[in-house]
């Protein structure tokens, strides 16, 4: 249960939910953050663009030269760009959730959402301002580090709030925030190019119509971010779902009914394993999400040179997989 919102930060208190609450709007706002930190998953639709853009940088002789070899990349911007623009961020993630999630349980979920949202907003905002400028460096420090924080609260901030709220459906309510991930990036991703189509069509250069979509998206997505905030609420200490007792809770050999701080957990050798397991799996799938727009290309391809999808349905395609292959 719960500690008391009375016993915490004033973050706490000013949100905790009165009497009547709705506990069904709290997976609306695990939808809202998640959908849009989602994104990331849709982020190569515009690789190609972000690397012709940036092919003269300095940044992608380096990587050309040194660290190409490593990556494995034949195109030294490709890796580049997959690099300053997702891998970093990806890295970003989960350092931030690591470090972040005992802030994040003290100080409340709308504090951590609008945390969030300001580290998101302004890596889009820095992010495209890199892009104007034709400077990577800025790519990465707002894409992949400021976005890559915000990617790593928001993350985290909705899951554990939905659990608390649902401790009679602990699978619903985590699952229901996670989808949002994935449904984030099957929008994301045609509407990226949706987009960045239309800016073309008003005259601006390839690569800079991925730094008008980052504006574009900075406001998208503070404004919902912003409206998942404003409707969270905390649960009462006493609180507990109608006809829900905790007595009564089915047990299962795979759970255990004891209770194990961070600080213990990480000298056991289980969550070690159990550590390498998730980064091996998560590190094979991830590596593919850069180039997951080609992919689909390159496979649905007609005889002739021409493709089978138009770029909606590839860059909807696309981010399926990505988050498909990422879970």
């Amino acid at each position: 249960m719960a500690p008391s919102a009375d016993t915490r930060a004033d973050s706490y208190r000013k949100i905790t939910a009165g009497p009547g609450f709705n506990r069904w709007l709290i997976p609306l706002t695990a939808l809202a953050i998640h959908m849009c930190i989602g994104q990331v998953y849709g982020t190569s639709v515009y690789q190609s663009r972000l690397a012709e853009h940036f092919s003269d940088d300095p940044l992608v002789g380096i990587f050309g030269q040194v660290l190409g070899p490593i990556f494995g990349g034949e195109d030294a911007a490709q890796t580049a760009v997959a690099f300053f623009a997702f891998s970093l961020s990806i890295v970003l993630l989960g350092l931030s959730a690591a470090l972040f999630g005992k802030w994040v349980d003290s100080r409340g979920p709308r504090m951590a959402m609008l945390a969030s949202a300001a580290c998101w907003v302004s890596g889009f905002i820095v992010g495209s301002v890199g892009v104007f400028t034709q400077q990577l460096w800025l790519v990465g420090l707002g894409y992949g580090v400021l976005g890559g924080i915000g990617l790593g609260i928001g993350y985290i901030a909705p899951v554990s709030t939905l659990m608390k709220w649902f401790p009679d459906r602990p699978g619903l309510g985590t699952g229901m925030a996670i989808m949002g991930f994935g449904v984030g990036a099957m929008i994301a991703a045609p509407f990226s190019n949706i987009m960045m189509g239309l800016f073309d069509d008003l005259g601006a250069d390839p690569g800079d119509s991925v730094g008008f979509l980052y504006l574009t998206m900075a406001v998208a997505y503070g404004l919902m971010m912003l409206f998942a905030a404003w409707i969270v609420r905390v649960l009462t200490d006493d609180w507990k779902p109608e006809g829900f007792d905790p007595e009564k809770k089915k047990t299962s050999k795979m759970v255990s009914a004891g209770n194990v701080t961070a600080n213990n957990a990480i000298k056991t050798p289980q969550f070690w394993l159990l550590w390498v397991l998730l980064f091996v799996n998560i590190t094979a799938s991830i590596g593919l999400l850069p180039q997951a727009a080609n992919f689909v290309q390159d496979f649905f391809r007609e005889e002739t040179g021409g493709e089978t999808f138009a770029q909606p349905e590839v860059a909807a395609v696309a981010a399926v997989t990505s988050s498909a292959t990422s879970r």
